[in-house]
């Protein structure tokens, strides 16, 4: 039986971390919505392919904002992208790969969908 992949969103009390959820569902991607302070074997658990961090300004900038627990980015490197780095899981590289072959090519003219 394949494994099912599956994002965690970490909710650092945001208003739209359910829209979120339905969001990657609708992807046909499993999602799971976690309080921040979930302990990091929980999560391991559940071996997500990803984690988004869900949070308002407020959540962010506050002398006492909340965090989550550091271990989490043991498992993620660093992602180039338009002159600034990104948090990424270790091996997205081979999961893009493998979901979209080579993802860094822009398809054919004739099959390109514009965005929104």
């Amino acid at each position: 039986m394949k494994e099912r992949e599956t994002i965690v969103i970490l909710d650092f009390y945001s208003q739209f971390n359910q829209l979120i959820a339905r969001r990657v569902r609708e992807c046909n991607v499993y999602s799971v919505v976690l309080p921040y302070d979930t302990p990091i074997e929980k999560i391991k658990e559940l071996n997500p392919k990803g984690i988004i961090f869900t949070g308002g300004p407020a959540s962010v900038y506050e002398e006492n904002s909340p965090t989550c627990n550091k271990e989490i980015f043991e498992h993620c490197v660093l992602v180039p992208f338009e002159n600034k780095e990104y948090y990424a899981i270790t091996g997205y590289d081979t999961f893009l790969k493998q979901r979209y072959g080579d993802y860094m090519q822009l398809p054919p003219e004739n099959e390109r969908v514009p965005g929104h």
